[in-house]
């Protein structure tokens, strides 16, 4: 969880994910708690949803991050890795709001090989 509360942390300038993450999980606590299962379903609604936001939100900056350091390879590569691990992770969320359609099309934007990319269109290749 320490990773996951870092992105949420680094993104929440852009987004406002913290509020709404520790109110949906403090939300849902209580809801248990009570035994209210339409709070804690609410809850649980509220966390994915925004973990997704999030991851999103993390992924951008990543792809940003590779784009800014293009010319070193150490933080190229280091970029690229975790925003094209964000994209693949997409896939798995049962949830989730993009298509597999869409995680295609973004995994198709990236070779094998990241010491072979290039930046088209102000995007990395």
């Amino acid at each position: 969880m320490k990773n996951w509360g870092s992105y949420c942390n680094s993104v929440n300038t852009a987004i406002g994910s913290n509020a709404t993450m520790m109110n949906a999980f403090l939300k849902g606590r209580a809801a248990i708690t009570n035994k209210d299962n339409t709070a804690r379903d609410e809850a649980r609604t509220t966390v994915i949803n925004t973990w997704e936001r999030f991851a999103a939100a993390k992924c951008i900056a990543y792809m940003k991050g590779a784009k800014s350091n293009f010319a070193q390879d150490a933080d190229r590569h280091h970029n690229l890795s975790e925003g094209i691990g964000f994209i693949n992770a997409f896939a798995y969320n049962p949830s989730k709001t993009i298509t597999n359609a869409q995680i295609a099309q973004l995994q198709g934007y990236f070779s094998t090989n990241l010491y072979n990319v290039t930046v088209v269109y102000g995007q990395c290749y």
